[in-house]
């Protein structure tokens, strides 16, 4: 099987890493400019909610 990741639709310049839980988020290339942005937001919120429960 091939992986996602090594496909010409994945931006591989644009990526978050985390380390800590040995998770990457990648992006497909067809995705809106403001669209990293907005993820970025929504789960770095997620993580917080989850750190301060």
């Amino acid at each position: 099987m091939y992986s996602l990741i090594h496909s010409d639709l994945v931006d591989q310049e644009h990526k978050m890493e985390f380390a800590e839980f040995n998770a990457t988020v990648y992006f497909l290339k067809e995705s809106e400019n403001n669209g990293l942005k907005d993820a970025e937001g929504l789960l770095l919120d997620a993580y917080e909610q989850r750190m301060c429960a």
